[in-house]
């Protein structure tokens, strides 16, 4: 009764389709070295130099016992999603600056082949 109800090349087309779409996606194995992750989870510290000024400039009391506003900026500081947001952004940033500058006029002789002098 269903299938009455879908055009004939509905199911079809959309089975082909998912297959097309998930042959797609491909895996780039990375290794994982167990020696960096522990070293980089022992440098968190709530006396991180980079946390405290973060907690100035939102003038938010630094020292003392933490209260439940500095653990929440503690935790979003060292959020690994938010570090790879940040390194996302400051790649962006920096193909901006690049596509902004002019290139020398000799530099694209240059790259014809031609010597300019």
């Amino acid at each position: 009764m269903f299938s009455s109800l879908l055009p004939r090349h509905f199911v079809p087309l959309t089975l082909g389709l998912t297959c097309f779409i998930t042959g797609c996606v491909q895996f780039h194995p990375k290794p994982l070295s167990a020696e960096r992750g522990t070293a980089a989870l022992t440098e968190r510290s709530l006396n991180d130099p980079g946390l405290r000024d973060l907690l100035h400039a939102q003038r938010r009391k630094v020292g003392g016992a933490w209260g439940f506003d500095q653990l929440v900026v503690g935790a979003l500081y060292f959020n690994p999603e938010l570090s790879e947001s940040r390194s996302k952004l400051a790649v962006a940033v920096a193909r901006k600056i690049t596509v902004g500058e002019r290139a020398k006029p000799d530099d694209f002789i240059r790259a014809r082949g031609c010597n300019p002098y």
